[in-house]
């Protein structure tokens, strides 16, 4: 004859079953990091760099340094000045003063004091624009004429 089991029995039962569960997905997980870690000491590339590379990379990093600040002038000559001024109006989107700095060795700084217009030209500039907008309708009036 069968008897139903009593709800304490049931209970232990289905505690069981997760311990179990618990104890299997555990070992299972510390597998696959065990097998993991191996793939990753496989795959390790071998970093170690001798005392002797990297002393020498360091004097070949010096050498570039003092070979850049000894080969950069910090004064432009008069023609250097005039190149300068000709590529600058040419196309100031492409000979940008970061550019022409590069270009004649010398800080962005001097290229904007060198290569700026003159002040009764950008005057000169200022007048003719404001007589052809003379005679333009200001903003917001109802009159306007095409």
């Amino acid at each position: 004859m069968y008897y139903h089991p009593r709800a304490e029995q049931v209970l232990s039962v289905k505690l069981a079953k997760m311990y179990v569960n618990r104890v299997y997905y555990e070992k299972k997980r510390d597998l696959e990091n065990k097998v993991q870690a191996q793939k990753l000491e496989k795959t390790k590339p071998n970093l170690k760099i001798s005392k002797e590379t990297l002393e020498e990379q360091r004097r070949q990093l010096i050498e570039q340094v003092k070979a850049d600040v000894f080969t950069k002038t910090m004064v432009l000559s008069p023609e250097q000045i005039q190149e300068a001024r000709i590529l600058r109006q040419t196309d100031p989107y492409t000979y940008t003063s970061q550019y022409l700095a590069k270009l004649f060795h010398v800080s962005p700084e001097q290229i904007v004091l060198v290569t700026k217009e003159p002040e009764e030209k950008v005057k000169q500039d200022l007048r003719e624009l404001h007589e052809r907008n003379k005679n333009r309708p200001r903003h917001g009036s109802k009159k306007y004429e095409l």
